[in-house]
């Protein structure tokens, strides 16, 4: 939002989340960078699952916000869309957090959603070499499991990126017992453990530690084109000295509270 509006300074951002502890989650952070960047945060929650959103984004037109965030998941996702497209939201002013797919966008209308922004934390699309060794060892071997369409698409390539860094950590605990038995102790460390690991280009670089587990908190910004996601910016960890100070803050917390 900063690098297209040059400075956020008193813009309007408004925050439509689901009103669960997921959704909840980031304003705190949101709130520290509303004082660091100078905008105005506007939270706009909603009740769980998602299905009735309308009078939040009633009240959200009213504010007249210079950008969107929306913050759910699953159905909430598509109905947070539509009410937006329905109240005048501009699709190129509203960003998501990942969970936005392409058959979210087909439920929405793939044209009248064109513009929409969201976070990438793993590459969209079949281009990556380990879709590509899926697409040519196991689904070109008839070894597939589903329709070959989904391969590629943003929720089959979280699943990858997933199973990927557990292969990664399952190979640095093998290095740790020496082949011998994989224990919970030696996956701990393995996991602990890896460098610069990027699953062939499918994931930015991720290095982890005892300290670390985030493991750098990358990712990008991709922009729906009508058909699929668009990379709009190169892998980019942002504001992370804030992210650290609240994540050492709630960590105290813990330690003296137990909550």
């Amino acid at each position: 939002m900063a690098r297209q509006d040059k400075d956020l300074k008193g813009k309007k951002i408004a925050f439509v989340h689901i009103d669960t502890p997921y959704g909840r989650e980031p304003l705190p952070l949101l709130q520290a960078l509303a004082k660091r960047r100078g905008f105005e945060l506007l939270p706009f929650p909603y009740a769980p699952p998602g299905n009735e959103q309308s009078a939040v984004w009633t009240q959200l037109r009213r504010a007249r916000p210079d950008w969107t965030l929306i913050w759910g998941g699953g159905v909430g996702q598509t109905v947070s869309l539509k009410e937006a497209l329905r109240n005048g939201i501009a699709p190129d002013r509203i960003a998501s957090v990942v969970w936005l797919s392409e058959s979210d966008m087909k439920v929405v209308g793939p044209d009248q959603v064109k513009g929409v922004l969201k976070f990438e934390g793993a590459a969209a699309g079949s281009e990556p070499k380990l879709i590509q060794d899926i697409l040519r060892d196991v689904v070109g071997k008839g070894k597939g499991a589903g329709s070959r369409e989904m391969v590629g698409t943003t929720y089959y390539n979280i699943g990858v990126m997933a199973a990927a860094v557990m292969v990664e950590g399952v190979r640095r605990a093998l290095e740790v017992t020496k082949g011998g038995p994989v224990t919970a102790e030696a996956l701990n460390e393995g996991l602990r453990s890896i460098k610069n690991f990027t699953a062939d280009g499918l994931i930015p670089p991720l290095t982890t530690s005892k300290t670390d587990h985030q493991g750098g908190g990358m990712g990008r910004v991709a922009q729906w084109d009508g058909s699929r996601w668009v990379p709009k910016s190169d892998w980019l960890a942002s504001d992370q000295d804030v992210v650290w100070q609240l994540i050492r803050a709630s960590s105290e917390e813990f330690k003296k509270t137990g909550t």
